[in-house]
């Protein structure tokens, strides 16, 4: 679920992502033995995985012969250590007589921060200062939580002067928070989350978080929308039924007063593994709006809008057909909505969120390769030497290399 490496020095470049390491990886296996916390798989993993700092998940995965919804399908949301994903296996037809709904269920938005200061330009603050960044595919370092920086695919969080937040990022880049309060007579404006690198399609991730908003006045103000989670599908047929397929990410709808405005969160990503769709079908992961304002209290100032979330992802084994239409766009920017303001009906300089797109070709990933314990057999010979000594000795059949050493446990 994470791991990313990424920038830590405190400027407008934090959070740009360095290096995914393992971050994204997935595929899915067999479970051959569960004894306690402790899971043999049988087949040997394509990827590698780092379950300290990697968030790894194993989710079970049901399977049917042939499967037919007739409620909506969703999953858990992600809260920082499971959920966000919805896997189904289906051997033969799997068939929509109702929707799959992943929504807002993906990297979750940054909380609302406080304080007031003009020009504040902290890109990575502790906790309060500001809005918090939203979550995305690398952790969070102490102290640096908060501040108008993105954390990778996580949208910046609102500056400490009214200024919006960043949207999240997925395939499509978050878009920028609007513009600091016009009276502090500056350009400061919160980043969004960074568009993810699908150039390699054996990964796949959840939508970034949008940055929490900022409150000086006590008004109304909100966190940062959720990013969408992510779906997977197996099924040699998929008959759409008309039905939709959803990993939005969460739209800021609710107007902000007086406050610095909320990024919204970004789109999931949606992977069908099929041979053929029939009947129409509707794929969606779009990035949702940021939020606007309207000052009451100060209804001549400007206050920065919320950037809109990036668009997210969908995979296909084969191209979709003209029966399957998708719905990848970024989130609109919020606007200034109190007509006294010189920045009526304009973002303040808040952007939409970046496109997001479709690819084909992904192969289901499943190695058939059993695990081969290296030590097929070992023969133990002992010799008593003397009334308290004996003398140990061993062969052992390995199928690779030669065992170097023995240690020898008593109990």
């Amino acid at each position: 679920m994470k791991g990313a490496t990424i920038d830590s020095n405190n400027n407008q470049g934090f959070g740009y992502i360095y290096g995914y390491n393992n971050a994204g990886n997935f595929e899915f296996n067999i479970i051959k033995s569960k004894a306690g916390n402790v899971i043999e798989l049988q087949n040997q993993l394509l990827y590698q995985y780092d379950p300290l700092l990697g968030r790894v998940q194993l989710v079970r995965v049901p399977y049917f012969d042939s499967f037919t919804s007739t409620d909506t399908l969703t999953c858990l949301p992600w809260d920082g250590t499971k959920g966000g994903i919805l896997v189904i296996n289906v051997a033969n037809t799997l068939t929509l007589n109702a929707p799959i709904d992943v929504s807002s269920k993906g990297f979750r938005g940054g909380d609302i921060g406080t304080g007031f200061g003009c020009n504040n330009a902290v890109w990575a603050a502790t906790i309060g200062i500001g809005g918090t960044k939203g979550e995305g595919i690398a952790d969070y370092f102490t102290g640096s939580e908060a501040g108008g920086a993105r954390l990778a695919n996580g949208g910046g969080g609102a500056f400490s002067a009214n200024s919006g937040a960043g949207g999240g990022g997925n395939f499509g880049f978050g878009g920028l928070g609007g513009i600091e309060y016009n009276g502090c007579n500056t350009n400061l404006q919160s980043i969004g989350g960074e568009n993810l690198d699908y150039s390699n399609i054996d990964k796949v991730f959840l939508g970034g978080g949008g940055g929490g908003g900022q409150q000086d006045n006590g008004l109304l103000v909100l966190p940062g929308g959720n990013g969408g989670g992510i779906v997977i599908v197996k099924a040699p047929v998929i008959i759409g039924n008309s039905q939709k397929i959803s990993a939005n990410g969460a739209a800021i709808t609710t107007v902000i007063r007086d406050e610095g405005g909320t990024g919204g969160g970004a789109g999931g990503s949606i992977l069908l593994f099929t041979d053929s769709y029939l009947g129409l079908l509707n794929i969606e992961a779009k990035g949702g709006m940021g939020s606007s304002n309207s000052n009451q209290r100060y209804p001549t100032r400007c206050h920065g809008p919320g950037g809109g979330g990036g668009g997210g992802f969908a995979g296909s084994s084969i191209p979709f057909p003209a029966l399957v239409s998708y719905s990848l766009q970024g989130g609109i920017a919020g606007k200034v909505l109190n007509p006294s303001s010189s920045c009526y009906n304009t973002t303040h300089g808040a952007t939409d969120g970046g496109m997001g797109a479709a690819k084909f070709g992904f192969t289901f990933p499943f190695s058939t390769n059993p695990f081969v314990n290296n030590i097929n057999s070992v023969i133990i010979n002992d010799s008593l030497i003397n009334c308290n000594s004996f003398k140990f000795t061993g062969n052992a059949v390995v199928n690779t290399s030669a065992i170097q050493n023995w240690q020898w446990t008593f109990i």
